[in-house]
């Protein structure tokens, strides 16, 4: 690919300093179709004004394979100019070498012999029932002889394939039957008939596969392939060391070389003698609870390690609770016997390249990641899941750390720089970050360092046993492409993919971040972190001041980090100032380390990309916006190819397609320049017409029709009525955070809980100056009052191992009702009968029927109650007000209250709950962090309790429908609606689901107003009743008001989308917009009219008026196949 692009990047332009956003998507469209920039070799001005010599510039580009990138030869042609201002390029490709074919095995998912391989699996593993290992060598045996039974049953029930350089997926016996009509003939006829064979094959296969993976399995995300699987170069193409690697010896070995670069690093761990010694914790046994939420969290998708056993087969084998006690057995083991398993150790290190990397030719531009045996990874999950508590319990990292720990993201790391910045503002301060990048960061981790810090920070001692285990005697082998590498040692880092390594990586930055805080107290700069991204941001009234301020503090960093055993890449740190001022703001810096210091300084970026985010010295995010706007743009513009008007995917899955994969990127990081007192109309502009496109290729409308019309046929709310329902909901996760989360810092009162005030932050500023910061945290400051419910992430009953699931699971159960069949509730009834009769000739059962009432009325609080009834007792009813929440809620808070009261009771041995509301029933045993908290916190310290004090106590959770108006249940409901309605009062109490209802629901209701304007909807819309009577308004909800009524018929939502538009090519269509067609009907009246074709058209199934209700359309159009479709062409053409 080349031409003359006339574009300007420093990329291929050694004169410009920028890369900005035209340039990236030129590389990343480049990238995307398996090609990347080719240097010529005789560098120079592509470019040169024939007005003024001194203007040149690099405009003419070639791209070319990644393959051949250093292979192929690209030079300027400059004796073959001419005249021309433009100087010509020549490339020469090298002719492609024959592929081999590749062997490898497989199994089918979902096949007969899947479930073989899953079965036989389980009755070789069932052996082992029953044995728990306690010693290294126990472990050792237990984990081969798993690894026996995997390998064996993979042996046994794979196939193997073979994929040559010509496999065609779609390619059938009407492809090969043409093809050998036309070696037979070589004529132009049979030519003409084997291109149309091989067309049909591809589209009758190519919409199975549409079909297969949207409907069948219903997953249409997967057809959108965001990091297209690209092929990394040939081994001549990477140059190690100044030499290029010849063969696959020489590739491996610079692979290896360059992933343990850290391997003879020096270290010193007498740093982390300045912190505190963190007490030791105790290490409580594995859970059933912890190895089915951690396999829960695990995608079926996910690539297999070396033992071929995905997600989806680990779930199907450890459905069965024998199967999960083993592996309980074999993880606890791993503990108590500091012993990793060598099987463990063994893993594949898959190269792939990184993204927007202008040059692929080393190996530091590929990323390996590891792919481990699956079992060990579950394993690896529930360590992690233990870590990331106590890390945040214990504040175990630094506050101003970002990435790798729970609840922490990129846009809280953006929101808490930009809120320095505009706080900075508001007291005359200039502010300078200077953004530095740990050199290979995972692999470079040194493990007696990582040692050392596990010991600090307080980690039981057979934990640290454990890990010394762990990270020895590693074997990895390389994949690159098809081809791989013999086994070797990988004793340095952890692996990318491994669920430890995040956490593992942030407990190693921590001793850093806080030996920073305690050195820099005296230079007032605060240090950010996001994994191996980091930021060291100053402020003064001077950029002056601040660049002698960051030179200071690089050094510091650059010393801890030095001492930690890694090392930071001096050519990608980055310098930014933010300044409203119009000068200064190029301002250099000595950094004092090579390359930027003497003579070449640190000079400034005009954009500034950090965490995915662009940066502009005055925070209007117009790059930001025009970047992820023109991003999205492009992939709607390209999701074409997966579906039209008439064919291909289904309107509904087009739908899901876009709001799962085309608006989280189009809104990434909305919240920095998304709030109130904003100015983004410009920005809403752009987004708009990037969603006025895909409501389009939804609908199949024509372009020409109304963008709210469209909209809200598609069921996608305008794009600003989207972002403030998402921005409004942000502001109340805040409430969820951790005490010392760093948003937390900023916040002042209450809601910063124990997190120390960060420097800079506008909660030291006096109250005046308060009020000119605009950005999303001051807005969550005045907002978040509104949520009432108070959260505790870390709370004592929240804790792993020590839950009540997990030291009671038996002694907690759930009895679910099964609305299948017709006699369903019948038996029911029976059962629950049966029940209570049993619980009446039981002296120490308490059988406790909850249930509540909410009003339609936003004035009125929800009510819930309960009934108690034991033998020898009268029946005891509380009802009560229980704020403005939603129905979900209020039935936990009927729950907490009659479990509360029913474990206080004497002689209580035996609890049974009948509610119609199991979901709420199971929240209340869930201590974890969701909407009513408080209310399963008190339920599991009570049950636990109670639970503790008798070996033969449990509780019981019976479903019990609300139809079958049954017993105490009904009692309790009767009970619920006997108050009058109490009234909010000025602050009622509300709950997180509450607000997020609220704040979706004022969304809609704002819609819906729109919605009434012609102005938004268009004029000619036709406006229809539901069966209730009501006017359609429209609503994002189960695929929108119209798309769910057509079901997958893409031609007939086409059809009748463009009717209810009156945008449909028809002759009053052709007439309004002067199209030179015929305006006459068919049927020969003079003009074809939208009412002419319901209602008097004779070529037509007509009606006596035109439809009212959207079944009727629906209808009509069904009757008449051909009404508002393009007319059939006139015999003889096409």
């Amino acid at each position: 690919m080349g031409g003359d692009f006339n574009c300007h990047s420093k990329e291929w332009d050694q004169d410009v300093q920028h890369h900005r956003t035209t340039a990236i998507l030129l590389v990343e469209t480049a990238a995307s179709l398996g090609l990347e920039y080719a240097r010529p070799d005789n560098y120079g001005p592509t470019y040169v004004s024939r007005a003024n010599q001194n203007i040149r510039s690099v405009i003419d580009l070639v791209f070319v394979s990644t393959t051949d990138t250093l292979s192929a030869c690209v030079k300027r042609a400059v004796e073959h100019q001419g005249r021309s201002d433009h100087v010509p390029l020549s490339a020469t490709i090298p002719l492609r070498h024959t592929v081999p074919k590749v062997k490898g095995r497989t199994l089918e998912p979902f096949s007969d012999e899947e479930k073989e391989f899953v079965a036989d699996i389980v009755l070789d593993i069932g052996d082992l029932s029953g044995y728990h290992p306690t010693t290294a060598e126990e472990v050792e045996r237990m984990a081969s002889a798993v690894a026996d039974a995997f390998s064996a049953a993979w042996k046994k029930h794979s196939t193997e394939y073979v994929v040559g350089p010509n496999s065609r997926e779609y390619w059938n016996d009407k492809c090969t039957e043409a093809l050998e009509e036309y070696r037979r003939e070589m004529s132009v006829e049979n030519h003409k008939a084997f291109r149309s064979a091989v067309k049909a094959a591809k589209r009758e296969f190519f919409d199975k596969r549409i079909e297969e993976v949207a409907t069948t399995n219903k997953r249409p995300w997967d057809l959108m392939e965001w990091v297209k699987e690209r092929k990394n170069p040939p081994c001549e193409a990477i140059q190690f060391e100044g030499r290029p690697c010849h063969n696959l010896g020489d590739l491996w070995n610079a692979l290896h070389s360059t992933y343990n670069a850290a391997s003879d690093r020096p270290v010193d761990v007498s740093i982390l003698d300045k912190l505190t010694d963190e007490p030791e914790r105790s290490w409580p046994k594995f859970s059933q609870l912890e190895l089915r939420q951690a396999l829960e969290a695990c995608s079926a998708r996910s690539a297999p390690g070396p033992d071929h056993i995905t997600w989806r087969h680990l779930k199907q084998i450890l459905a069965l609770p024998e199967c999960g006690d083993i592996i309980i057995a074999l993880a606890n083991g791993c503990m108590e016997s500091g012993h990793w398993p060598r099987h463990f150790k063994e893993s594949t290190s898959v190269i792939i390249p990184k993204p927007n990397k202008p040059s692929y030719s080393a190996p530091k531009a590929f990323r390996p990641i590891v792919l481990l045996n699956t079992l060990g990874k579950l394993i690896e999950k529930m360590i992690s899941n233990r870590f990331q508590h106590d890390m945040i319990k214990h504040d175990l990292v630094d506050p101003n750390q970002m990435g790798g720990v729970r609840q922490r993201s990129t846009e809280d790391a953006g929101l808490f720089l930009t809120h320095l910045v505009r706080s900075g503002w508001a007291q005359k301060l200039q502010t300078s970050v200077v953004a530095f990048d740990v050199a290979q960061f995972f692999p470079s981790i040194n493990h007696q360092f990582l040692l050392a810090v596990l010991e600090k920070l307080g980690f039981n001692r057979r934990v640290v046993a454990f890990f010394r285990s762990y990270l020895v005697d590693r074997f990895t082998t390389y994949a690159w492409n098809r081809d791989t590498s013999d086994s070797r040692r990988a004793d340095v880092g952890v692996g990318q993919g491994s669920a430890l390594s995040p956490v593992l990586s942030a407990l190693v930055i921590a001793p850093v971040m806080k030996l920073f805080r305690k050195r820099s107290a005296g230079l007032g700069c605060t240090l950010i972190s996001y994994v191996d991204d980091g930021d060291i941001i100053v402020q003064s009234s001077e950029i002056d001041t601040n660049c002698v301020m960051l030179r200071h503090a690089y050094s510091i960093v650059f010393e801890l980090f030095t001492k930690s055993g890694l090392a930071l890449e001096h050519d990608k740190t980055e310098l930014f100032h933010f300044t409203r001022a119009r000068t200064g703001f190029d301002r250099s810096l000595d950094l004092g380390y090579a390359l930027y210091t003497g003579d070449n300084l640190f000079r400034p970026k005009t954009y500034w990309r950090y965490l995915g985010f662009y940066f502009d010295r005055k925070l209007t995010f117009q790059e930001h916006v025009r970047y992820y706007t023109t991003k999205a743009l492009t992939i709607v513009m390209a999701m074409r190819m997966l579906g039209n008007s008439t064919r291909g995917l289904s309107p509904r899955n087009k739908r899901i397609l876009y709001r799962a994969c085309v608006v989280p990127i189009a809104t990434y990081g909305h919240r920095l320049w998304y709030f109130e007192g904003a100015k983004n109309k410009g920005a809403l502009k752009s987004l708009t017409s990037m969603q006025r496109k895909a409501a389009c290729w939804i609908t199949g409308a024509f372009r020409t029709s109304p963008t709210g019309g469209v909209e809200s046929l598609a069921g996608l709310p305008p794009i600003h009525l989207h972002l403030h329902k998402l921005s409004q909901r942000a502001v109340f996760r805040t409430a969820t955070l951790s005490d010392s989360h760093p948003l937390r810092s900023l916040m002042k009162g209450e809601h910063a809980k124990t997190a120390i005030p960060a420097l800079g932050a506008s909660c030291w500023m006096s109250a005046d100056k308060q009020k000119v910061v605009y950005d999303a945290v001051t807005e969550t400051n005045g907002k978040i009052h509104t949520l009432t419910e108070v959260f505790s992430p870390t709370a004592e009953e929240n804790t792993p191992g020590e839950r009540l699931l997990d030291k009671h699971q038996g002694r907690v159960l759930f009895d679910e009702f099964d609305p299948k069949g017709e006699d369903a509730l019948p038996k029911r009834r029976s059962f629950l009968d049966t029940l209570q009769r049993q619980a009446a000739q039981q002296r120490g059962t308490v059988c406790c029927g909850t249930d509540c009432s909410v009003p339609r009325r936003a004035a009125h609080q929800a009510t819930a109650s309960f009934v108690i009834e034991r033998v020898g007792h009268d029946p005891a009813t509380s009802t009560w007000a229980a704020g403005r929440i939603t129905s979900a809620c209020a039935e936990l808070f009927a729950i907490r209250a009659a479990i509360v009261r029913a474990t206080t009771l004497d002689g209580c041995g035996h609890i049974i709950i009948f509610t119609d509301s199991m979901s709420s029933a199971r929240r209340s045993v869930d201590p974890s962090v969701h909407s009513g908290q408080a209310h399963s916190l008190a339920v599991c310290k009570a049950l636990d309790r109670w639970v503790s004090e008798g070996e033969d106590r449990y509780i019981e959770f019976i479903g019990t429908p609300s139809k079958l108006e049954w017993g105490i249940q009904h009692k309790a409901h009767r009970a619920a609606r006997s108050l009058p309605p109490i009234p909010v009062g000025r602050r009622p109490a509300t709950t997180l689901d509450s607000v997020r209802k609220g704040i979706t629901q004022s969304a809609l209701d704002s819609w819906a107003t729109m919605f009434r304007d012609e102005r938004y909807r268009g004029s000619q819309f036709l406006t229809m009743r539901e069966l209730k009577g009501t006017d359609i308004a429209p609503t994002y909800a189960n695929g929108g008001s119209w798309l769910k009524s057509v079901g997958e018929d893409t031609l007939l939502c086409t059809r009748m989308c463009r009717a209810i538009l009156n945008h449909a090519p028809i002759g009053e269509y052709y007439r309004r917009f002067n199209i030179q067609e015929d305006h006459a009907c068919t049927c020969g009246a003079e003009r074809q009219s939208r009412d002419h074709i319901f209602t008097r058209c004779p070529d037509m199934v007509t009606r006596r008026r035109s439809p009212k209700l959207l079944n009727e359309l629906i209808g009509f159009l069904q009757q008449n196949p051909h009404a508002f479709g393009f007319r059939p062409a006139p015999q003889g053409i096409g």
